[in-house]
């Protein structure tokens, strides 16, 4: 009853197809949010981040959109190999950042802190990709059952299969 839903995209004709629907969105970019767009309680940013050639700076904008309370629930994309053959999502012109587990636990502690998220790796159809959760508060021990589940597959079973958690 009390959910307020807004989207942002970087892409004018994403917007106007976004509003059509009868849905509210603006245009803007990952480094800049509008001011009125923040105090989120939640954001959800699903394949986004390697579409930033600043991560950085898009992923603390998420941060300062959150409330002090909030969660920012992500997905990106995972490289397991540094064979730039292996992933068909290498030769993609539209991903500028390419993330393996240790660069985005550093981004993350770098943003957030080190005991602010948690994350796993999960691969679907071939395609390996992190998925995770974030905070200005430290990530809560049923936020990371949560998160367990997924790793072995009890909240999406026959859809993902994972490889690992990661827990700070």
């Amino acid at each position: 009853d009390n959910f307020n839903s807004r989207g942002v995209d970087i892409s004018a004709d994403m917007v106007r197809v976004i509003q059509e629907k009868g849905l509210y969105a603006e245009q803007s970019n990952l480094t800049k949010l509008p001011d009125h767009l923040l105090e989120n309680d939640y954001i959800t940013a699903f394949d986004v981040f390697e579409h930033s050639d600043k991560p950085g700076t898009a992923i603390n904008q998420a941060k300062k959109a959150l409330t002090d309370k909030g969660y920012l629930v992500f997905s990106t994309l995972s490289v397991k190999t540094l064979k730039p053959t292996e992933y068909w999502f290498n030769h993609s012109l539209e991903h500028y950042t390419y993330y393996t587990k240790e660069s985005l636990k550093r981004i993350l502690i770098d943003i957030f802190g080190a005991k602010n998220f948690a994350f796993i790796e999960i691969e679907i159809n071939g395609v390996a990709e992190f998925w995770g959760i974030a905070s200005k508060q430290p990530i809560k021990v049923s936020d990371k059952k949560l998160l367990a589940s997924i790793d072995k597959g009890e909240e999406i079973s026959g859809i993902a299969r994972s490889y690992y958690l990661s827990l700070f």
